[in-house]
């Protein structure tokens, strides 16, 4: 008897914590699923409404935001023919803008033109496309001017601080940057995946 009230108690309170940090975990693990189920609905979601505005910049050859209080609007229509859908660009460069989907950096060339034209976008959403592309494929680029073929010329994986992926090129160049490594559990990493391609003449 006295065996049983000195044990059992004991027990209780051990199954107690257990079950408290079982919820605690369940608790998390479903509210950091839910954070990246949002990312993702909001990510496709975002890219619907962006290729109807990109239609209506087409037809109107005007910048026409993807929603009403935007602060940008979509400026490319990227496709790798090799790998999937294409992707709608947005100007600039925010987080919050790509958000929503790749950023085109203000301060580097127009696509097509002679120069380096730079986008920056998402591993884990828009960009994660760039883990299975290889030198020599294809990338078109539509903008309200035409449309531009490159070649992928490039991969390699460079340290944040390296600014030679964003220099002016004299060659029409198109670069894409996303973070790496693709599959981290960091939401941010000091590494970046940087794919470069060169204009098809």
């Amino acid at each position: 008897m006295l065996r049983s009230e000195f044990y059992y108690p004991a027990k209780k309170r051990f199954l107690s914590w257990r079950k408290l940090v079982i919820i605690v975990l369940m608790a998390l693990s479903a509210w950091q699923f839910g954070q990246g189920a949002w990312i993702h609905a909001k990510a496709i979601v975002a890219q619907l409404l962006i290729a109807k505005s990109w239609q209506e910049t087409l037809a109107t050859e005007q910048a026409v935001p993807p929603w009403p209080w935007a602060d940008t609007w979509p400026i490319a229509r990227l496709s790798i023919p090799a790998h999937g859908k294409p992707i709608y660009a947005l100007a600039g460069s925010s987080d919050a803008i790509i958000a929503f989907g790749p950023g085109h950096l203000v301060q580097s060339a127009y696509p097509g033109q002679p120069g380096n034209s730079v986008f920056v976008g998402h591993r884990d959403t828009h960009f994660a496309i760039l883990e299975s592309v290889q030198e020599s494929d294809l990338i078109e680029v539509e903008t309200s001017h035409g449309t531009t073929l490159y070649r992928i010329n490039s991969v390699r994986i460079a340290h944040e601080s390296q600014a030679w992926a964003v220099e002016n090129t004299l060659d029409a160049t198109l670069t894409l940057i996303t973070c790496y490594p693709f599959d981290s559990l960091l939401a941010d990493t000091d590494l970046r995946y940087i794919v470069t391609a060169i204009k098809v003449e």
